[in-house]
Order: C-alpha cells, then structure tokens, then sequence
C-alpha cells in the first residue's frame, strides 16, 4: 500500500470515520455536503456519487478542466461551442465542466464567478471542492486524480475531454469530435519534444521535475526490459468510457501513485503496453499545438495569480535543475539485464555536468 493512504488509514479511528474515508477513496466523494442555494443544486461544495448522478451531470459528453492553488487563471469557455450534436445518429448532449477547489474559487473575479453560476446556463456545471480528494498528497497528486480518474467523478458520462486550464477550444465541440475525435476510446497528442517515454524522463530530470522520483521511475522502466516507444502530451485527453478504458485509467493512477511521481506522461505508455492496449489509443500530431493553420486549441502561459499557502495539499517539493548526472544515467543504462537498445536515447535530451 501507498505510504500515503497507509497514514491516512491511521486518521480514520472512529467507525464513521473509516465509513466516511472508504467512501471518499472509493468514489472519490468529499466529506462535507453543501447545496448552494439559489442555483438549483449546480453548485456543489462536495458530493456523493448519488448527488453527481441524480443532480449534475445529464450529459452524454462532458468537457472538464481542472484549476487548483491559484495556479491558472479560470478561464469563461466559448459556451457557443458547446452545442448538442448528433453523431452517427446518436445524439450527443454536451456540458462544460470545471473543477476547483475553494481556495481558487474565493479569488475568483465577480464576472467568472456570474458564469458559472447562472442559472441559464444548464449546460455549464461547476464542482468546487471544500477539500482535496488526496489531502496528504501533493496539489499536483489532486489534480493528477481529476485529470485520469474521471469516470469515478462524473460518473456514467459516455464520452468526456480533459483539457488543461493553459487551453480552451476555439473550434466546436462537434467539429472537434467529427473531426478528430470520432467517438474513439482514448485520444491525445503526439509529445512536440519525445519521441518515447526515456527522452520525457529526460527531459524532467534536466527540468528538475521530481529527482529522486523520476530516476527511480526510469530504473524501474530500463530493469523491466521496457521498450518505451512512445510519449504524449497530456493536457488533451479525450475517452469513450468503457470498462476497458476505465481499468487502464485506474492502472495509470495506480502506477502514479506506486512509483510516487505525478508527472503522469512518464508512465502512461509504461502502462498502456502493460495491458496491451495500443489498439484503444489515438495519437494526434502534436504538431497543432505550435501550427495555428491546424489547431482546434487555444494555448495561453501558465500564469499563477498567488501563491497558495504552503502547507497541506499546496505545498510544492523543491526543483532541482540537472538533477542527474552522465554517470548516473550510464549506471542505470549498463546495469546487468538491461537490454535497451542505444537508438532509443540517440535523439534524447542531453543531460550535462
């Protein structure tokens, strides 16, 4: 078991309080449950499944993005691009989702505020969160769950499309979902710099992204024989949900939180070819994300408004750029039974004294 949730085990002494904590690990429902009024129950201050099911999400397709600790600003989606469509014949009824949590919500400007809060807008729900799923892992852990583990949040939604709060569509949905999407079980975008899940362990180490985590990860891939063609860019994920689809969202999550890094591009193929899922997965050129000629997507610069409090689930681990060096990564690559070939690092991101 995670040392995380083995502490969080501790926490839960009381017989309701193991029921209440079973309930939250389970379906990812938050402890305390608080209406808004005057919204017809849109707003949400925590959940149950039951709530989620029978009040908020009616939708067959539901568009999420998620904004925690202040980090991006929240973005008013161009709600003219949300229509319902039928594809195929199926009629396909479409929501804009945001997730935050209170923190975010309360400096939130007035006029974001009125949009996703008004009652004319049946179509846009709001989830705020008066605590993280996770609170005895990081922020980015939190966000992480929301980004992978949508079919335990809206549950019973058919189709749904993750998109981080740095993008927003300026293309319809239902020229989007004609075009690219096409009601496929998992599609993303091409990584613009990798080209397999070495060079994006690479290119965090070099960043500074988790040290200790991520060198740890890129042994265990390179001991495990793992070929590791391919990379992604997560900030677009789009699934039809099946059981399938789910079981590998839940591997992905599950294989997060073993090898305890969020950086959730490095292991996601890892995972996919664990369960030789390649035939559920379609890649899109990442290309569209620097050619506006092509993109559906808008692309904006992470802008953090303020710095979250530093303590509980915002705290931040310390960046540490180059944190591995050549020698490390030759002891790791000429370990016995590694039998990598070499032209999966040829292209890599050089990692310098």
């Amino acid at each position: 078991m995670h040392p995380a949730i083995r502490r969080m085990f501790k926490k839960v002494s009381s017989s309701f309080g193991f029921i209440l904590f079973i309930s939250l690990f389970l379906s990812f429902n938050i402890s305390a449950i608080k209406k808004h009024t005057g919204t017809a129950g849109r707003i949400l201050y925590g959940y149950t499944e039951r709530t989620l099911k029978r009040k908020t999400f009616e939708c067959q397709l539901v568009v999420v993005s998620a904004v925690f600790g202040g980090y991006d600003s929240i973005n008013i989606p161009r709600i003219q691009l949300y229509e319902d469509f039928t594809y195929n014949a199926e009629h396909i009824r479409v929501c804009a989702s945001l997730v935050t949590d209170n923190w975010t919500w309360a400096m939130t400007k007035t006029h974001v505020k009125e949009f996703y809060t008004s009652s004319e807008r049946e179509n846009v729900k709001l989830v705020v969160l008066e605590e993280m799923p996770f609170p005895d892992l990081s922020l980015v852990f939190n966000v992480r769950y929301v980004k992978v583990m949508l079919h335990k949040l809206f549950p019973g939604v058919r189709y749904s499309l993750f998109i981080d709060g740095k993008i927003e569509l300026k293309k319809s949905v239902q020229e989007v979902f004609a075009t690219h999407l096409r009601g496929n079980p998992i599609v993303t975008l091409q990584h613009s710099y990798s080209l397999n899940t070495y060079q994006t362990l690479l290119l965090e180490l070099k960043a500074g992204n988790y040290c200790e985590e991520t060198l740890a990860q890129l042994e265990k891939y390179a001991r495990a024989g793992y070929m590791g063609t391919g990379a992604i860019d997560s900030c677009f994920i789009f699934r039809r949900h099946n059981e399938e689809v789910d079981r590998f969202f839940d591997s992905w999550w599950e294989e997060m939180l073993d090898t305890g890094n969020p950086r959730e591009q490095n292991s996601f193929f890892f995972v996919l070819d664990k369960q030789n899922g390649r035939p559920l997965l379609t890649l899109l050129d990442g290309s569209i994300r620097w050619n506006n000629a092509l993109s559906f997507l808008q692309w904006k610069k992470h802008v953090q408004r303020k710095a979250p409090p530093s303590d509980g689930p915002f705290r931040k681990g310390e960046r540490r750029y180059l944190c591995v060096t050549p020698s490390e990564l030759e002891k790791i690559f000429s370990a016995p039974g590694v039998t990598l070939p070499h032209k999966l690092l040829h292209n890599s991101i050089k990692i310098v004294s």
